[in-house]
C-alpha cells in the first residue's frame, strides 16, 4: 500500500537504501526475503516508466483471482496466490479480484512468484477501469494460458534506452526465450540483444548490482562484432545467444538459482555471451597442427578458449564497456576467476576430466539426503564446478533442444566442421576426426555425439536439477530420429548385401535399446522427484541398472570400432 517500503537486499546493499511502492494493489501477498521483493515488485510497478497500476490503452490488461485466506493490517504473515486445484471455488465464492494489470507487471509478478502458472486470471483486450462482474469458469482460466500473451506484450522500461530504435519486444510465434523449447531462428539477429537485456533484468542482476544499461548495451554490441568477425555458419552469434539462453533457462526455470548465488548468475551469463568471442571456425586441433597465432601465443594449452576470455576482458575493460563497475573489487576479482574457469572448462579436451568434477558434486549433495526443493551448495568448489558444468552443457545441449532447431544447428556445425576438413586437406594437415566429409556420416556423428558426449552430462545434472528432464526426453526423441535416419541409409546402401544390412541396423537398434534402457528410469525418477521425497544420485540409479541392461551395453560398445 502507499507509503510501504521494502528494505534492498544482496551483496551490494546499501544502509537506508528503500524501494517506494506507490498505488500498489498488492495486499496479502508474501514474499520469501525481503530481497525478491524488493526486486520483484520494481519491476511490477516500472510498468512503462510509470510508478503505479495505471494501464495503457492499447495494452492487454489482466484480472486476477487471489488464493482464499485471511489477512489483517495487524498481521504481518501474508500469503502466495494459490493454485486453481486447491483455490478456485474458493476464489469464486470469496469474489476477490485484484487488476487491472498490464502485461509486464504479469510478467514481472509471475516470474517473482507473486501468482503462479493455475493463478485464477481474466484477460480483457482493453481496460475499461472496470474489472469484470462475471464469475463464470469461462472467463476465468489459469494464468498459464495466458503466459504466451504476456511474454510477447512484455515491454521493457524506456528509461536510458535513447539507442534502441524499437523497445517492443519481438513477437515470438511459439514459445519465448524464457523457455528451453525457444527457437531463436525465428528471431532477426537485430532484436537479439534486445532478448538479452530482458534476460539480464528477469534474473535481478541488473537491479541488485546496479548495472547501467547504456553500458550493458554496448558490452553487447561489442560481443555481437566479435561473434560477427569471421562469418562462421556455427560458431556466430546465435550461436553465443543460444548458449546464453541455455544458460539463463537452466538458472531460472530449472532452479540453478537456488544451487548458486547472485554473483555467480552473473558470472555464468557474461560468461556465456563471452564463451566463443572472435572464433575462427577451426578448433584447437588444427590450431595446434597448423601452429596459428593462437597457438603460438598460448603454447598449445586451449589456445581458442584463452583467446575467448582475452577478448572478453579487453572488452569488459574498455571505454564505455566496463560492464562491472558498479561492484566492489572483491566481486569483480570472483566474477573474473569464475568466467575464466568457465569458459576453459568448454574445451572438448576437458570433457571427461569436467564429467568426473560433476560426479564428484552429485555424490557429496544428494546421496542420502532429504529435500523437498535443490538447496544450494555451500563449498564454494562445488558451486564452482556446477557453473562450468552448466555453461558446458549449455555449449553442447543441440542435441537437447526440439528437432526444428536442433537439427539446424546440426547442419551449421558439420558444415563447419566439412570446411575445416576441406582446409587441412588442402595444407597437407592430418584430418582432424568427423571433418573428413568423404568418410563421416551427420547421423551416426549425432548419435554417438548424443551418447558419449551429451547424454552422460545431461543424465547426471537431473539429479542436482530434476526438471533438467526435459531435455534428456528431447534427447531421447532426437536421438530416435537420427537412428531412423541411420537405418535409411543402411536401406540405400548398395554395397551391402541384405545380410549385411541386417547385421548393421541391427547393431544399432542394440545400442538404442541400451541408452533407452538407461535414459528411461532416470527421466522418470526426475519427473517423480521433482518437489518432493528422497533425490537419488543419477549415479545410484546406474549402479543399479539389472545384469541385462549392463549386458545389452557392454554388448553394443563391444561392437563398435576404436573410432567409433
Amino acid at each position: 500500500t502507499e507509503g510501504d517500503a521494502v528494505k534492498g537486499s544482496g551483496p551490494r546493499k546499501r544502509e537506508g537504501s528503500v524501494l517506494k511502492l506507490r498505488d500498489s494493489t498488492a495486499v496479502g501477498v508474501g514474499f520469501s526475503n525481503a530481497g525478491t521483493a524488493s526486486l520483484a515488485l520494481g519491476r511490477l510497478m516500472r510498468g512503462r516508466g510509470k510508478s503505479t497500476n495505471t494501464v495503457p490503452a492499447d495494452d492487454p490488461i489482466f484480472w486476477f483471482m487471489p488464493a482464499h485466506g485471511s489477512h489483517n493490517e495487524d498481521d504481518t504473515e501474508t500469503h502466495m496466490v494459490g493454485s486453481e486445484s486447491a483455490t478456485s471455488s474458493a476464489a469464486r465464492e470469496q469474489h476477490t479480484i485484484l487488476g487491472p494489470f498490464n502485461a509486464h507487471q504479469m510478467s514481472a509478478a509471475h516470474r517473482a512468484g507473486y501468482v503462479d502458472e493455475e493463478t485464477l486470471a481474466h484477460q480483457a483486450a482493453k481496460t475499461n477501469g472496470e474489472a469484470p462482474n462475471s464469475l463464470d469458469e469461462k472467463l476465468w482460466v489459469p494464468l498459464r494460458k495466458y503466459l504466451s500473451i504476456i511474454k510477447q506484450s512484455v515491454v521493457f522500461d524506456g528509461n536510458n534506452s535513447e539507442d534502441w530504435a524499437d523497445t517492443q519486444l519481438p513477437a515470438f510465434p511459439g514459445p519465448s526465450y524464457v523457455d528451453w523449447d525457444f527457437n531463436l531462428f525465428e528471431v532477426p539477429t537485430s532484436k537479439l540483444d534486445r532478448i538479452t537485456l530482458e534476460m539480464f533484468m528477469d534474473l535481478g542482476i541488473v537491479d541488485e548490482f546496479e548495472l547501467e544499461t547504456p553500458t550493458l548495451k554496448r558490452f553487447l554490441h561489442r560481443v555481437d562484432m566479435a561473434m560477427s568477425l569471421h562469418n562462421n555458419s556455427y560458431h556466430n552469434r546465435y550461436h553465443s545467444f543460444d548458449v546464453a539462453q541455455s544458460c539463463f533457462v537452466i538458472a531460472t526455470n530449472m532452479n540453478l538459482q537456488n544451487l548458486v548465488g547472485s554473483l555467480e548468475v552473473l558470472a555464468l551469463i557474461v560468461a556465456a555471451l563471452c564463451h566463443d568471442l572472435e572464433h575462427p571456425g577451426t578448433n584447437n586441433a588444427y590450431a595446434v597442427n597448423a601452429m596459428t597465432d593462437l597457438a603460438i601465443r598460448y603454447n598449445d594449452a586451449s589456445p581458442l578458449e584463452s583467446h575467448h576470455i582475452a577478448v572478453a576482458w579487453t572488452i569488459l575493460r574498455s571505454s564505455g564497456c566496463e560492464l562491472f563497475d558498479p561492484l566492489e573489487l572483491d566481486q569483480i576479482k570472483t566474477v573474473r576467476k569464475l568466467m575464466i574457469a568457465s569458459i576453459l572448462a568448454t574445451d572438448m579436451t576437458l570433457h571427461f576430466s569436467l564429467k568426473n568434477e560433476l560426479d564428484g558434486v552429485v555424490l557429496r549433495n544428494t546421496l542420502g539426503e532429504e529435500t523437498d526443493e535443490p538447496k544450494a551448495l555451500e563449498s564454494d568448489l562445488d558451486r564452482t564446478v556446477l557453473l562450468k558444468v552448466v555453461l558446458h552443457v549449455a555449449d553442447i545441449s543441440n542435441p537437447c533442444k526440439p528437432w526444428d532447431v536442433g537439427k539446424i544447428w546440426s547442419d551449421r556445425v558439420i558444415d563447419e566442421f566439412f570446411k575445416q576438413g576441406d582446409l587441412e586437406k588442402r595444407l597437407g594437415l592430418p584430418i582432424t576426426p568427423n571433418m573428413d566429409r568423404d568418410t563421416t556420416k551427420q547421423a551416426e556423428l549425432s548419435v554417438n555425439f548424443v551418447d558419449f558426449i551429451v547424454g552422460p552430462f545431461f543424465m547426471a545434472l537431473t539429479s542436482l536439477l530434476p526438471k533438467v528432464h526435459k531435455c534428456c526426453e528431447l534427447m531421447r526423441d532426437n536421438r530416435a530420429e537420427w537412428c531412423r535416419r541411420i537405418e535409411a541409409d543402411i536401406q540405400s546402401r548398395e554395397t551391402l548385401n541384405e545380410e549385411q544390412k541386417i547385421e548393421e541396423i541391427t547393431k544399432w537398434k542394440r545400442r538404442e535399446l541400451a541408452f533407452n534402457d538407461v535414459v528411461e528410469p532416470l527421466i522418470e525418477q526426475a519427473k517423480g522427484k521433482m518437489g518432493k521425497g528422497r533425490r537419488r544420485s543419477t549415479l545410484h540409479v546406474l549402479a543399479q541398472m539389472t545384469d541385462k541392461t549392463k549386458h545389452k551395453a557392454e554388448d553394443a560398445l563391444g561392437g563398435m570400432s576404436d573410432d567409433e
